[in-house]
């Protein structure tokens, strides 16, 4: 289950390849929250295109320990009791559009 998450936003996709986030990185937010995260980076302007990529950490867990236990391996019941981050998800786009009527 997922307790943090990581925003980055870049100006150019090759700036987000390389994580470097000119537009916004939320760093580490501890929350479980999946969608209508609210934008708070740089200013930006109409016509404006920018990349984006989020990864989450899950929440260690109980019922996942206790699944385990029957294996009785000391190593992988220490691993599931740890914070682990996912990969940086694929690389995704939005533009600034003019506000219509």
């Amino acid at each position: 289950m997922q307790f943090a998450y990581q925003i980055l936003v870049a100006s150019s996709e090759e700036n987000l390849k390389q994580n470097i986030a000119d537009l916004w990185d939320s760093g580490k937010v501890l929350s479980d929250q999946l969608v209508n995260v609210p934008y708070n980076g740089s200013i930006l302007t109409r016509g404006q295109k920018c990349w984006w990529k989020v990864r989450c950490w899950n929440r260690p867990s109980d019922d996942d320990i206790d699944m385990m236990r029957p294996y009785n391996d000391p190593k992988i019941l220490e691993e599931l009791q740890m914070e682990r981050a996912s990969e940086y998800s694929e690389l995704a786009t939005f533009e600034i559009m003019e506000k219509t009527n």
